[in-house]
């Protein structure tokens, strides 16, 4: 085992993680208030929490991964119990003949992300800097180590009340997390829980790193604005960005005359020896690719008699040399409406065929005779008679 340094974790760090952690929750994994109580209660009797970095664990060291698991509303009503998730973490030293050299959180999001912390201050392990998800999840195979296909078992689960339970061997994940609901719904539908037991390896190829860190940060950020009495959501967005401009590694300056440097000498080097050929034939083949697509668009107009002026155009039309006099024309000429639907009338009444629309389905001769008659007060008018009666009848006939 490799000596590393440790950070110990402040009881105000402790206070703006349980703020991180219930961002991060995005709205579920439950509240992170109680598991904060609970690490009141343990640093006011003299326990401390310390950080490690998960790439300061060796490859073969042991890391257990730990949670609670159940519905967010029964673990209000049955307040959390430090003791137990300690526990299922020594449960899986029992069953696997392992020592943990670390304790990490399934999910930093909600109040899983204080879990660890909570676990680490009775076994007397430091907590790694990173979980499984980076914010909270529904079920366990969504994790990160599910991703990477590691080993889902085994997972132990205790109850306040001394039941334990182990789930030896399953298929995959998505059983896992099939048996150990089943189990926790019979301890009353919440338990801790201790995961598979990753290795040192496992968690720097497969963690998310530095999750508690970024939590804390958060957690800070949210409460430096509110005691400014400032818009948190603004200082958490200012966060982010310095986050992603800090982490941002600054390229090596490359040689611009290399080809490797990427600058024009370099460039026009590879061009004009190693690429010469390539580009030179692909040159000739967009040059004869240009002059065919004008060959086969060109038109000669003069070969044709050449275009036809306007004043041309119309001196053929009324000596009857051309198809029509006037222009075709358009959808609802002289006609009842000026819809496109609608042909347009010769001067007799008669629909022009040429107005017909190939892809519109036009309004039916039926209906345009009955408009024109309408319009023309050609049409049947209503009867005076029809609301009093007929002529000369009287209310006793009528009787």
């Amino acid at each position: 085992m490799s000596k590393v340094e440790l950070k110990t974790i402040s009881l105000e760090e402790i206070e703006a993680l349980a703020v991180g952690a219930w961002i991060l929750g995005t709205g579920g994994g439950g509240s992170p208030y109680l598991g904060l109580l609970n690490l009141r209660r343990l640093y006011a009797e003299g326990h401390r929490v310390q950080l490690m970095s998960p790439l300061d664990l060796d490859d073969e060291d042991w890391v257990a991964v730990v949670s609670n698991m159940g519905a967010p509303l029964v673990g209000q009503e049955r307040l959390a119990d430090s003791r137990n998730i300690a526990r299922a973490v020594r449960m899986q030293e029992e069953i696997n003949g392992i020592k943990f050299r670390a304790v990490m959180s399934v999910e930093i999001g909600g109040g899983n992300g204080v879990q660890a912390l909570m676990a680490a201050a009775h076994l007397g392990i430091p907590v790694v800097d990173a979980d499984c998800m980076g914010r909270a999840f529904p079920e366990a195979q969504m994790t990160s180590v599910a991703i990477g296909d590691l080993r889902p078992y085994p997972c132990t689960l205790y109850d306040p009340r001394g039941i334990e339970a182990v789930v030896t061997k399953v298929p995959s994940w998505k059983w896992m997390e099939r048996a150990s609901r089943k189990i926790c719904v019979e301890m009353g539908s919440i338990a801790s829980t201790s995961k598979a037991p990753r290795t040192g390896r496992e968690v720097k190829d497969w963690g998310i790193h530095f999750t508690t860190t970024k939590a804390i940060g958060i957690g800070r950020a949210v409460q430096e604005a509110n005691r400014r009495h400032e818009d948190p959501i603004a200082a958490l967005l200012a966060t982010g960005i310095y986050w992603v401009l800090e982490n941002v590694t600054p390229a090596i300056p490359l040689d611009s005359a290399t080809p490797a440097g990427g600058g024009p000498k370099g460039l026009g080097r590879l061009i004009f020896t190693d690429y010469l050929f390539p580009f030179e034939l692909t040159s000739a083949l967009l040059i004869t690719a240009a002059i065919g697509a004008m060959v086969l668009a060109f038109t000669d107009r003069h070969g044709k008699g050449g275009k036809l002026t306007q004043k041309e155009l119309v001196l053929l039309r009324f000596r009857g040399e051309h198809d029509r006099p006037s222009p075709l024309p358009g959808p609802g000429v002289f006609a009842t409406a000026n819809s496109v639907a609608t042909p347009a009338l010769l001067p007799d009444g008669s629909v022009a065929p040429e107005s017909l629309s190939a892809i519109i389905e036009s309004t039916s001769a039926i209906e345009l005779a009955k408009e024109r008659k309408l319009v023309a007060d050609e049409g049947p008018h209503p009867d005076a008679h029809a609301l009093v009666g007929s002529e000369g009848t009287s209310e006793g006939e009528k009787e």
